[in-house]
């Protein structure tokens, strides 16, 4: 199982898996560092249907996470927390290039 935080900072990579599974067409949409101009990802475009999957299981996780009681979802969030914290470089670095923000003000 994986925690949140390790999915909410790899998600620019899930579109990668599918299309190397096979399940998204070859069209590519560049990520571009403003600043720099540099490609430094791609997303695939995605199929309908694959998309309905991803909408249909979010919908089933937030039916799930209603579900929780109050402390279970503090407990989740806390950890979330921590986590995001521990990775706060990371998550600046992935900032500064989507935005081509400093990387001081990235954080």
């Amino acid at each position: 199982s994986t925690d949140p935080p390790s999915l909410f900072f790899s998600s620019m990579f899930r579109l990668t898996r599918f299309r190397s599974a096979g399940h998204l067409p070859m069209a590519t949409f560049p990520q571009i560092n403003p600043k720099t101009s540099e490609v430094f990802h791609s997303y695939a475009q995605m199929k309908d249907e694959d998309l309905q999957r991803i909408i249909e299981r979010s919908g089933a996780a937030q039916q799930e996470w209603r579900r929780l009681p109050i402390g279970a979802r503090i407990e989740a969030l806390s950890g979330l927390s921590q986590i995001l914290r521990a990775k706060a470089d990371e998550g600046a670095a992935l900032i500064q290039k989507e935005m081509g923000k400093p990387l001081a003000q990235a954080k």
